[in-house]
C-alpha cells in the first residue's frame, strides 16, 4: 500500500509492530486527507482483532417534542407551546417508534416547559 500522506507510512510500521500510538500519531489520523490509507490502516487493525467479522449499529433517531421554550438562532426545528407545527408525542408512541432489531436510540428535543 502506498500512502498519499507519508506520515501513515510512519504509522502503518507502528501498526504492523503492534505499537503503541503517539499523540502525535493520533492527530495525523485525524488530520489526514488520505482517507484510502486510513481505510487500510482501520480494516488491517480490525482484521487483526476481528477477523472478518463486521458489526453495524441500527440506530433510531427520535425527537419525542419539538416544543422548547428557548429561541436559539440556530434552531430551525422547535415550536412555543402551542403554536402551529408544534408536536409532542406519549410515552407510548415513542416506545412505539422503537422496532426489534434496534440496537441504539438517539433522543433529541428542546427545553419542554414541563
Amino acid at each position: 500500500m502506498r500512502f498519499a500522506d507519508p506520515r501513515l507510512d510512519r504509522i502503518r510500521a507502528k501498526v504492523c509492530a503492534r505499537e503503541r500510538l503517539s499523540r502525535d500519531d493520533g492527530l495525523a489520523l485525524f488530520e489526514t486527507g488520505d482517507l484510502l490509507g486510513l481505510g487500510w490502516l482501520a480494516d488491517h487493525v480490525k482484521t487483526r482483532l476481528h477477523g472478518d467479522r463486521v458489526h453495524f449499529v441500527i440506530n433510531r433517531y427520535i425527537n419525542p417534542t419539538n416544543v422548547c421554550v428557548l429561541s436559539c438562532r440556530f434552531c430551525d426545528f422547535a415550536r412555543k407551546p402551542g403554536r402551529p407545527g408544534a408536536f409532542e408525542n406519549s410515552i407510548e408512541d415513542v416506545l412505539g417508534m422503537i422496532k426489534d432489531g434496534v440496537s441504539e436510540v438517539h433522543i433529541v428535543g428542546g427545553h419542554h416547559p414541563d
